[in-house]
C-alpha cells in the first residue's frame, strides 16, 4: 500500500483568510488563480519541481456566505 494524495479539509474558513493567502501565494510562487464550475469554486495550483499543492476554497453548491470549506491537496513528499 502507498500513499498518492493527502488531503486535509478545513471548515469553516473565513474569506477574510483566504483571499489573502490566496494573493500571497500567486504572488509568492507567480502561479494562477482560476474559478471553476465544478468541485470547488476558488482553486490555486502551486508547483515547485517535483513537489506541487492544490488549495481549492468554497465548494460550487454552497450558498452564499462568508465561510466555506478549505481544501489542501499534496503528495507526502510535499509535506517536507
Amino acid at each position: 500500500m502507498s500513499i498518492a494524495r493527502i488531503v486535509v479539509d478545513f471548515t469553516n474558513v473565513h474569506w477574510t483568510f483566504f483571499n489573502p493567502l490566496r494573493q500571497w501565494l500567486c504572488d509568492f510562487y507567480n502561479v494562477a488563480f482560476y474559478v471553476k464550475g465544478k468541485g470547488f469554486k476558488y482553486c490555486v495550483r502551486v508547483r515547485e519541481g517535483k513537489y506541487w499543492a492544490y488549495l481549492s476554497y468554497q465548494l460550487v453548491y454552497a450558498r452564499l456566505a462568508r465561510k466555506h470549506t478549505l481544501r489542501l491537496e499534496c503528495p507526502p513528499d510535499s509535506l517536507v
